[in-house]
């Protein structure tokens, strides 16, 4: 399915269409699930197992591909590249110091190449792989950025051939989150890392609670909070464009079974979009979450989304 890039104009006039398939637990194969919310007139369950969120039942690929192709218009331009300049400056560097001067990224999602220019400056061999044909072109005008357009896939890559693997804002969005870190981890060489950044359900946790408080519609809308969107506010998951929802603990263990080792999870920088008012409220929200973070040595991380880095040994 498409690894779209979040953070442009967004278009969410879609409805379930009755395709849909219930699934069990794709990070360990329970069957077992409660109902935590209905969002979009989707069910959003957690698996009584490990506590993974996702959506059942699940849209199948055929509405999946309809959907992304409203979803995010071809006009939407590259908005992505500067909400998320300060993440791409700090992602970069953390993972040339881990990695060595020279060698071969890819970044899945790409969207118009500006975290693979960072490394094509740097001498890098920088990959990409968009589902958007607009990206894709855009990106391949960026001196020593080579993208394609598609999916990632199996058998897509050779075995072993890149020293970074990345996909930021897009495990979340998979079909197969298990399959998708599985192939990460195949083609990544010895020693190579891979970074990944999700929403965090610790944080959406409180999500859960002020949609029980009445009237609580009314207050969000006033807010205007994150997008013009007024269905999408504080939802949990928010499908049919995010699949799965992953928490600090989920993360780890779906990593740890993958076969990396040497995860870290910390907290995102927030994206300074929005209203003032919103701006605000995001740095305050990360500021203290971070603390948060800090002060338990990591073991609660309550931060609204999270940067994961973990290495093939």
């Amino acid at each position: 399915m498409p690894q779209p890039q979040s953070g442009i104009t967004e278009n969410r006039a879609w409805a379930p269409t009755g395709r849909e398939q219930d699934i069990d637990c794709n990070l360990c194969g329970s069957s077992g699930k409660r109902l935590v919310a209905e969002e979009n007139r989707y069910n959003v369950v957690r698996c009584k197992e490990c506590g993974l969120l996702y959506v059942s039942p699940q849209p199948t690929d055929e509405d999946l591909t309809e959907f992304y192709a409203q979803y995010f218009p071809e006009e939407s331009g590259d908005i992505w590249g500067e909400m998320m300049r300060r993440n791409f400056d700090l992602d970069s560097e953390y993972l040339l110091r881990k990695t060595g001067a020279r060698g071969k990224v890819l970044d899945i999602g790409c969207g118009h190449g500006k975290f693979l220019r960072r490394f094509a400056e740097r001498g890098w061999d920088a990959r990409g792989l968009d589902f958007s044909p607009e990206a894709a072109a855009e990106a391949n005008r960026i001196d020593g950025v080579q993208v394609s357009q598609g999916e990632f896939e199996p058998g897509l890559f050779e075995a072993e051939s890149f020293d970074i693997v990345t996909a930021w804002y897009v495990l979340e969005h998979a079909r197969d989150p298990m399959a998708f870190v599985n192939e990460a981890f195949r083609i990544l060489r010895p020693g190579g890392m891979f970074g990944m950044r999700v929403p965090n359900m610790i944080f959406s946790n409180v999500f859960l609670a002020m949609k029980k408080i009445p009237k609580m519609d009314k207050l969000l809308f006033a807010l205007n909070i994150d997008t013009d969107n007024k269905s999408s506010h504080f939802n949990v998951i928010d499908p049919p464009a995010h699949l799965y929802g992953f928490t600090p603990k989920t993360i780890r263990k779906l990593l740890s079974d993958t076969g990396f080792s040497d995860i870290s999870i910390i907290p995102s920088q927030p994206v300074e979009v929005g209203t003032t008012g919103t701006v605000v409220a995001k740095k305050v929200i990360f500021g203290s979450t971070s603390l948060v973070s800090l002060v338990t040595g990591h073991r609660f991380n309550p931060a609204p989304a999270v940067t994961v880095y973990a290495r093939k040994t």
